[in-house]
């Protein structure tokens, strides 16, 4: 029975003398001793040949502890292959008899080994990779706002140069170019958010594994498992690189139309992570992976209603 201290923090109790924590297992008694009491134990002739594990030795040492539930005072010996379960002999004998087993430390080992592995792809692959491609999604807002605003300039200047009737003219492009913008800003948020979320979903399935590798082992670490869940993140989201088309400016005349406004061309390229002879890559590129990923083009244009119908225009020239 645990024992809570003042400062609120629980420990095994010894089962002997039931005041002191816990520190050492006898493997033959199955009981749980304090430094005192396995001193004790060890002097006892009934007692002094048992084996005494500290409970801070290694988690494969530990697995020699496990007790099959259903047989109690049977050993968890083997790991059932066609059952997926951890089995003691009695089990074998009266449910398992002629599926394939193997040694419960060995499927630990593999085990363990697997989720060493999974920490270790997101760590030194997908987590890379995901934060890198974040990072240039944050560099191409920042250069699309810019040339934005490289565009508006040229918007500006030459709707000053017109008379104030054609700045309506100048306006509308500007909001035109504004849409365009806030729809490509719109959708690079969207993208940056989705690859956060990743990040966040890899980031706890790594402490997820990781309290897995350090927990002591019990009867549920042997459950199947389940080894797709990183197969979703293998697969970077496909990226999209936008832009807009220059200002185009057209001289004033009767139909009142400063130039060609802006418009959002979006490409998209696709970003699947690739096992290339050990070497991890991103399939950027047919020259990258040996595939060829294709490049797809998205266009939205959005064209300000230039029309003043039968309203006569002044005479500009003398402007």
């Amino acid at each position: 029975m645990a024992k809570t201290s003042s400062s609120a923090q629980h420990y095994l109790e010894c089962y002997n003398c039931e005041e002191n924590p816990a520190k050492f297992l006898c493997k033959m008694c199955q009981g749980y001793l304090c430094e005192p009491c396995k001193r004790e134990h060890g002097k006892k002739k009934i007692t002094r040949n048992h084996e005494i594990v500290s409970l801070t030795s290694n988690n494969e040492d530990m697995v020699d502890l496990l007790y099959c539930t259903r047989h109690t005072k049977k050993k968890l010996e083997c790991y059932c292959n066609r059952c997926k379960k951890p089995v003691c002999t009695d089990c074998i004998i009266q449910s398992h008899n002629g599926h394939s087993v193997k040694s419960l430390s060995t499927f630990y080992k593999e085990l363990t080994d697997h989720f060493k592995q999974e920490k270790e792809e997101i760590e030194n692959v997908l987590l890379p990779k995901h934060m890198e491609l974040l990072a240039k999604e944050k560099e191409k807002r920042s250069a699309f706002t810019k040339k934005a605003n490289e565009i508006q300039m040229k918007i500006d200047a030459h709707t000053q140069s017109v008379v104030v009737m054609v700045k309506n003219s100048g306006k509308q492009i500007v909001e035109s170019l504004r849409n365009a913008e806030k729809d490509g800003l719109r959708e690079m948020d969207k993208f940056t958010e989705s690859i956060e979320e990743k990040i966040n979903q890899l980031q706890l399935m790594r402490i997820q594994i990781s309290a897995k590798i350090e927990a002591k082992p019990d009867v549920s670490i042997f459950k199947p498992i389940y080894t797709n869940n990183l197969k979703r993140f293998q697969s970077l989201p496909t990226s999209a690189d936008y832009t807009l088309t220059d200002f185009q400016p057209h001289n004033v005349n009767n139909e009142l139309s400063l130039g060609i406004p802006p418009v959002l061309d979006s490409y998209r390229y696709s970003n699947r992570l690739r096992n290339v002879k050990g070497t991890w890559k991103q399939g950027t590129s047919a020259d990258d992976c040996g595939i060829d990923y294709g490049r797809k083009r998205e266009s939205r244009r959005r064209t300000p209603n230039m029309s003043y119908g039968s309203q006569s225009l002044p005479d500009l020239s003398k402007y």
